[in-house]
């Protein structure tokens, strides 16, 4: 069954693999942050060609403190070591996020202005500062993961005898 699991993704992923996700170390900011592709991620479809670093948006409390038993490590960021992982081909999971751009990070500042990400009063310079950021490389993340998953299912739905209805 293909994942794709972002921030708490990661952290659900992650516990069920059996690693310790914890408030303990590694939290980060609400907004932008360089993300560091490792040799690993540097052969993997999803990020192969890919920059690195990327800037991508984190917000989170709580993380992986060791990369899970069984995944392979893809991304990392100097706050955060576990940024990325896949577990065989089709399981995937980033702390950052993905699905996120400068307009939709905007309306998450507003969403969690209480709720400990940030100093409620450092709100409005904070959706300035992600306002001016270029974020490109998540959604091509998302993409290749997409694109990748309808063509596997494609070429299995191919491969599978047609059957009549009788």
């Amino acid at each position: 069954m293909p994942f794709f699991g972002a921030c708490y993704g990661l952290g659900i992923l992650a516990t069920l693999l059996g690693t310790n996700v914890s408030k303990n170390a590694f939290a980060e900011a609400a907004g932008p942050t360089d993300i560091f592709v490792t040799d690993e991620g540097n052969c993997d479809p999803l990020l192969s060609g890919l920059p690195s670093p990327f800037r991508a948006f984190t917000g989170h409390k709580e993380a992986c403190e060791t990369t899970p038993l069984g995944a392979t490590l893809l991304a990392t960021s100097p706050l955060c070591p576990v940024q990325m992982i896949c577990v065989g081909t089709n399981v995937y999971a980033s702390q950052f996020h993905p699905e996120l751009n400068p307009d939709s990070i905007r309306i998450r500042i507003d969403a969690y202005r209480h709720h400990g990400y940030f100093a409620p009063d450092e709100a409005e310079e904070l959706k300035a500062r992600c306002a001016r950021e270029t974020i490109t490389v998540p959604p091509e993340i998302l993409w290749r993961f997409v694109s990748r998953i309808c063509r596997l299912r494609y070429e299995f739905e191919c491969d599978m005898p047609h059957m009549k209805d009788e």
